[in-house]
């Protein structure tokens, strides 16, 4: 965008849309601002404050986010709808970072889980099962490439 500025030469302004530090624009702890910069960097003119449920609602709403297993035991999540660049620069910044199957399963049967349940013997028979169910895909993948 350029702005002329009637007393002097034109100006070229950069549009910027980041999260908002404390007290930025306003904002108390969290949000987001948009607004424009000058070629120095500086903020040029107002900013908008832009609060945080309204920006994720957005986002979340184009985007697809599903959970994907690498061969290895990772878990990761895999989001679609949204710009590549997005995606690249998430996982760069470490914002979608794995997790391993085991540690979720030891996070889900600890004793502090299991507590808030009603009946928790039934869902770790559940969870049994499809953990076997799994070694048994995984037993038959191991199987079909040995042959």
């Amino acid at each position: 965008m350029t702005h002329v500025d009637r007393t002097r030469s034109a100006v070229e302004l950069q549009p910027y849309f980041e999260s908002a530090a404390d007290g930025a624009c306003g904002l108390d702890g969290g949000g987001y601002i948009a607004g424009f910069r000058c070629p120095l960097g500086e903020p040029w003119g107002a900013c908008v404050p832009l609060d945080t449920t309204s920006v994720e609602a957005v986002v979340l709403a184009r985007a697809n986010l599903t959970i994907a297993l690498e061969v290895d035991g990772h878990l990761y999540i895999e989001p679609t709808g949204l710009d590549e660049a997005a995606i690249e620069a998430a996982i760069r910044d470490g914002n979608l970072p794995t997790v391993e199957l085991q540690s979720l399963v030891r996070a889900s049967v600890c004793s502090d889980t299991l507590r808030m349940e009603d009946d928790p013997r039934a869902l770790l028979a559940c969870l049994r099962q499809q953990l076997v169910t799994a070694l048994a895909h995984v037993d038959a993948a191991a199987d079909a490439i040995a042959k």
